[in-house]
């Protein structure tokens, strides 16, 4: 007997749509992105250059997005699941 195994259905997010959520909370919380990397210690450039989609962010680096946005991964990501 030859047993097929399923593999999950891509759920069609990606790291810019993480992204697009955190810039969203940023700006609703009237953070700056100087003030975001204070927060973070990564260099506002960074926060600029991965809000804008030129850089792609780490887990390391949305989990200090998360971390100082007072918001948790798996909320940003049920969200987006119920969206898409």
């Amino acid at each position: 007997m030859n047993k097929v195994s399923q593999t999950p259905k891509p759920s069609g997010l990606t790291s810019a749509h993480v992204v697009a959520e955190l810039m969203a909370i940023r700006k609703k919380h009237g953070l700056s992105h100087e003030t975001l990397a204070i927060m973070t210690k990564l260099h506002r450039s960074t926060i600029s250059l991965i809000e804008s989609g030129k850089r792609e962010p780490t887990l390391r680096t949305v989990l200090r997005l998360t971390e100082a946005l007072d918001v948790k991964l798996s909320d940003i990501l049920k969200k987006l699941e119920k969206s898409t």
